[in-house]
């Protein structure tokens, strides 16, 4: 059973030197779905990105992706919120 965890790690670790050298993307070791994130001050950090429609200090609806733009969030969150507010009855 040892034998078969570290061929198992070897594997992952293969994987992972690959991923970065083809895409030349930076990855979070201990989060890979985790992306570099672009802060207000300018300094970049891993992060995600959260969104949320409130209103009268009601969540309606949230999201938490890896991208670091909100560019393309509205209309999913558009959406979310119209599916939000048809299961309690309301449109």
């Amino acid at each position: 059973m040892e034998k078969k965890y570290f061929e198992n790690a070897i594997e992952k670790i293969d994987n992972f030197f690959k991923k970065v050298e083809d895409e030349g993307e930076k990855i979070n070791l201990t989060d890979p779905d985790c992306k570099v994130q672009k802060g207000e001050n300018g300094k970049y950090f891993d992060g995600y990105n959260a969104q949320a429609v409130v209103t009268d200090k009601v969540i309606i609806a949230n999201d938490l992706t890896n991208h670091q733009s909100d560019r393309n969030e509205l209309k999913v969150m558009i959406e979310k919120a119209d599916k939000s507010l048809e299961e309690i009855g309301l449109k």
